[in-house]
């Protein structure tokens, strides 16, 4: 008996130095393994779905003061540029879980909710959002319009100009309010864009916006 014992001592101190712990329960050699835990955290983030505004949006959340990347703790994907598509429509951020999200008809807008107000819904275009303080994507492109007119990026305080501006994150637009359709866009908003040719003046440029990517002529 004391043989065994001492023959358990030496070999649990052989493993114990090759880094595998075996405790020897009494003298009926009960062993117990010990569980490792393998440590990090789940694999990437899901980030959506296919081609459109869908990949890689809604990881940042809604930012504040129209956007301003360096609020957001995850950049998430870059601001790029998606081409019109046939069957047109207006992607609306955080309307269900990252690869899930719907696009509103081009009579209607997205009203993106703030960050745990609930998921954005489409409403009629020019309607009240039914929750208070949504931003009002009324269109991505001039194709979300009606024939003629221009999509305008603005500002809800009077006189104050929408300007592009760049941080940690990117591009992304200052004093944002929301998007709006009309026959051209008043001093201090930007024309929004999808592709160089919607562009009179200046370039379309990639921004990301709340929960979105869409593009302005700058």
């Amino acid at each position: 008996q004391r043989f065994r014992k001492l023959a358990l001592f030496v070999g649990a101190a052989t493993l114990a130095a090759g880094g595998l712990v075996i405790v020897a329960c009494s003298a009926e050699n009960v062993v117990t393994t010990p569980t490792f835990d393998s440590g990090g955290g789940g694999g990437p983030k899901e980030g959506g779905g296919g081609g459109g505004p869908e990949a890689g949006m809604n990881e940042a959340g809604p930012q504040p003061d129209g956007g301003g990347a360096d609020a957001a703790a995850d950049c998430g994907t870059p601001a790029k540029l998606f081409p019109p598509t046939a069957d047109g429509g207006i992607f609306c951020p955080f309307s269900g879980p990252p690869g899930k999200n719907i696009s509103c008809l081009d009579t209607e807008q997205c009203c993106e909710n703030a960050k745990g107000a609930g998921v954005s819904t489409c409403a009629p275009k020019g309607s009240v959002c039914p929750v208070a303080g949504a931003t009002v994507w009324e269109c991505e492109d001039p194709a979300n319009c009606p024939a003629g007119q221009k999509c305008c990026a603005h500002s809800s305080a009077a006189g104050t100009a929408v300007t592009v501006s760049s941080g940690t994150c990117g591009t992304f637009l200052s004093k944002f309010s929301g998007t709006k359709c009309a026959a051209a866009c008043a001093t201090g908003e930007l024309v929004v864009c999808k592709q160089q040719s919607e562009c009179t003046t200046g370039t379309c440029t990639a921004v990301k916006q709340k929960g979105n990517s869409i593009g302005v002529c700058n």
